[in-house]
């Protein structure tokens, strides 16, 4: 026997998916984590957006807060990040923001309160913190939970 990560209900060490709340159970070895389990029902992902690091069903795209690509490539940014499956809660994110010679100019971590199925919210990061120009921006899932609100 084992317990949904999501809701704690009891299943079967080999039951794909749980009784209780139709989590997507990872097999006995594989990442049961929330935000590392893939939902098998996942959503489309928006055009322009790339797959978060080590996150299952979390993607992001970014541009200049003002719309648009940066166009000084110093001005505020804004980090769109979108839940392709589960519902998570309480999501620490890890955001680096690198200039165009590969030197890091910005590593944060911030915290994403709600994040639903088929969800995006922004993640702004102020000029003052960027000095130079953004060459790339990488977005990895440190942690999160399931919103339980959504089981």
């Amino acid at each position: 026997m084992q317990n949904c990560p999501r809701c704690g209900a009891p299943s079967q060490t080999l039951a794909r998916f749980c009784g209780a709340c139709g989590l997507f159970l990872p097999l006995p070895g594989e990442e049961g984590a929330p935000g590392r389990i893939a939902d098998p029902r996942a959503l489309q992902v928006p055009p322009s957006f790339q797959k978060c690091i080590d996150a299952a069903d979390l993607y992001f795209n970014w541009e200049s807060a003002w719309g648009d690509q940066p166009v000084l490539g110093t001005e505020p940014l804004a980090i769109r990040i979108f839940n392709r499956g589960y519902g998570l809660a309480a999501i620490e994110l890890l955001i680096r923001v690198v200039d165009r010679t590969d030197a890091c100019m910005v590593e944060t971590q911030r915290l994403v309160d709600i994040l639903r199925r088929g969800m995006t919210t922004t993640i702004e990061l102020h000029s003052f913190e960027l000095a130079r120009p953004v060459g790339r921006v990488e977005v990895s899932l440190v942690s999160a939970e399931f919103d339980r609100s959504q089981a």
